[in-house]
């Protein structure tokens, strides 16, 4: 092999190696930057979630308060419980003017909404009645918001509304609230005279439903009612 030949190896040889070098440099460089990234995403997603954790804590501490105080109404307005419907009211205020989206939120506004359906300020119930329905589907309060709902808009003859929310229950849900729509439809058509109506929701109940039994008994109302007619 000449001297030249081996110059041209050696040069290869060194090129290789130096090429290597600064890959294997580059490699470190951008494994040492990806690391740093990682661990600032992972400390700030730490620090947000310990921020979330601290206003969640802070939300469930004005509900369990407030909540005590909303007990205290015990499901009617009274001379007696007409200044705890107003401490409730204020109290859980306090946890729906945190704008949170946590459960405790959609509760309070629930609980908001009864009262002042208690107090027969139906419009202020219905808003927050609506608030409570932005809940997750998955979240039980949802659904007795839309309920509770219902019954307000048939206290005002909003009878369509009032079918149509308890209709979307019934299509949500395939539960206790399920069962507790298709009761009430069952109630709601009856009450408007509509017996085929009636009787087709109160058969949607299922018979392992608290409601079951008083289906049946609507069911065998209307039947008594209708043989009573024809023989009259």
């Amino acid at each position: 092999m000449s001297v030249e030949e081996e110059k041209t190896i050696a040069q290869k040889f060194w090129g290789k190696f130096i090429s290597i070098g600064k890959k294997t440099f580059l490699n470190k460089k951008v494994l040492i930057i990806s690391l740093v990234v990682i661990a600032v995403v992972l400390s700030l997603t730490i620090f947000y979630v310990m921020k979330v954790e601290k206003r969640r804590a802070n939300v469930k501490k004005l509900y369990v308060n407030a909540f005590e105080k909303y007990k205290k109404v015990e499901g009617q307005i009274d001379k007696i419980n007409l200044d705890r419907a107003g401490i409730a009211i204020n109290a859980l205020k306090k946890v729906t003017n945190t704008n949170e989206s946590f459960s405790e939120n959609y509760l309070a506004y629930f609980n908001l909404g009864n009262i002042y359906a208690l107090l027969k300020k139906y419009n202020i119930a219905i808003k927050y009645y609506k608030k409570s329905m932005e809940a997750s589907s998955s979240f039980f309060i949802r659904p007795k918001a839309m309920v509770h709902l219902s019954r307000i808009y048939i206290l005002q003859n909003k009878n369509k509304l009032a079918e149509n929310l308890l209709l979307k229950v019934a299509g949500e849900n395939d539960n206790f609230y399920q069962d507790l729509a298709y009761y009430n439809l069952g109630s709601f058509y009856q009450s408007k005279k509509n017996i085929k109506k009636a009787v087709e929701a109160f058969k949607k109940v299922r018979k392992k439903s608290a409601f079951f039994k008083n289906a049946q008994n609507s069911i065998e109302v209307i039947q008594r009612l209708k043989k009573i007619n024809k023989n009259s």
